[in-house]
């Protein structure tokens, strides 16, 4: 070829090479593929991105990205949102509790309906309850465990937080027990007690079973405190009257359950002797640890009326001072007495005082429950300030387990 053919010839391609390259009138005549080829090229997702590819006549933007904003949110999660896109709306439907099926109505009948036996090695307790203890029950948010007085009428009890859950509105959340402590024998796996189940003495069966009556409560409180039963459980109370108030304010020192997550609360109501943690007793109106009154009962302080001589209550002995006190006013204790709860028949022979204690160590905490509930709340402000316990004087009732629990001050110790 001449030369100067061979020069115009090359001046001509790379006339058209200048065209292409800045975008002139010839440009529109390349193919798709050519045009992408010139941009980074898109990840195409593969079957578990998140990622969707866009329709095949979505037009490219601007930068040449064919991918839609929603598209780079999911590609790029490092990406800030456009400044005037809406915060997106909080979901705020209760979450379903898909594994726990509906549970059924609370059971509250006084009758065997709601009892049931509580299997404990060898031996068993009789108690009610408004829902089955083993049955997942994602509704319960409390549970109340209230123990009897000295009739051992656990369902007459289990009757009475059942009405004062109803009146408060909370029965169908709340899981009420009332566990039964026999002072006799009876089948050969019933476990029973004499009187001093009230202190946390060991019970027995004819079988050989053994177990202390705290330790009763604490395979109850294991069982309400296990998430997988009751997952939205957080308070558990444990509750008596009378000597079911000795019992709950005994076990407040003393008990050793304390599920994950729980809150516990022991709420005595009018019992006939409290647990002192110190020597000293309230005398005239001055406390004091000496005098004649103490001279003649040299066993006033002993358990279950003070911390001295705990070795045959093998629950408890197994604690030291120190452990039980630092329990006790570390732990919710809601105090509940009656202001007409004033009989001592040895003192007012036309009155029913309901098996008041009457021992020298007891009348050393007062004359009645009234007296002795004001005595031992003076003696915990004086010697153990800063604690975390309430006292609640319930006016007009004298020694009624079921008048307490229904009175307003008794279902807010119960259930607020």
């Amino acid at each position: 070829m001449p030369r100067l053919q061979l020069i115009v010839t090359l001046a001509l391609i790379l006339s058209a090479c200048e065209g292409d390259l800045s975008g002139g009138p010839d440009a529109g005549l390349r193919s798709p593929i050519d045009a992408g080829s010139a941009a980074e090229a898109q990840p195409t997702p593969d079957a578990s991105s998140d990622a969707t590819a866009p329709p095949a006549d979505a037009p490219p933007d601007a930068g040449g990205d064919a991918q839609s904003p929603s598209q780079d949110a999911k590609l790029s999660p490092d990406a800030e949102p456009p400044l005037d896109a809406k915060p997106p709306t909080p979901d705020t439907t209760p979450p379903k509790d898909i594994s726990f099926p509906p549970p059924p109505p609370p059971c509250a009948s006084t009758g065997s309906s709601c009892s049931a036996d509580l299997v404990l090695g060898k031996g068993k307790v009789t108690y009610w309850r408004s829902y089955a203890l083993d049955a997942p029950n994602a509704q319960v948010t409390r549970g109340v465990v209230v123990v009897h007085g000295s009739s051992l009428n656990a369902d007459d009890y289990f009757g009475y937080v059942v009405s004062s859950a109803k009146a408060a509105g909370v029965l169908s959340s709340t899981v009420v027990v009332a566990p039964r402590f026999p002072e006799s024998a009876g089948a050969n796996d019933e476990l029973y007690w004499g009187s001093e189940w009230r202190s946390g003495d060991d019970g027995s069966a004819p079988n050989g079973a053994t177990i202390s009556s705290f330790g009763v409560l604490d395979a109850i409180a294991t069982k309400l405190g296990d998430p997988s039963t009751f997952p939205k459980l957080s308070t558990i109370v444990v509750t008596g009257h009378s000597a079911g108030g000795q019992f709950a304010q005994r076990y407040g020192a003393a008990g050793k359950s304390s599920p994950a997550g729980v809150v516990m609360r022991y709420v005595p109501a009018n019992p006939s002797s409290y647990l002192y943690f110190n020597d000293h007793r309230r005398v005239n109106g001055v406390f004091v640890n000496s005098g004649s009154a103490f001279s003649a009962c040299s066993s006033y302080d002993n358990y279950k009326y003070g911390l001295k001589n705990r070795s045959g209550w093998p629950y408890l002995a197994s604690q030291s001072d120190s452990v039980l006190k630092g329990s006790y006013f570390s732990r919710v204790v809601v105090y509940l007495i009656g202001d007409a709860d004033t009989c001592n028949s040895d003192l007012d022979s036309t009155c029913d005082d309901h098996g008041l204690a009457k021992s020298c160590s007891a009348m050393l905490q007062g004359d009645h429950r009234y007296e002795r509930g004001q005595n031992y709340w003076l003696h915990i402000n004086k010697y153990f300030a800063g604690h975390p316990h309430q006292l609640k004087v319930i006016p007009g009732v004298a020694h009624s387990g079921n008048q307490m629990f229904n009175s307003p001050g008794g279902r807010a110790a119960l259930f607020n």
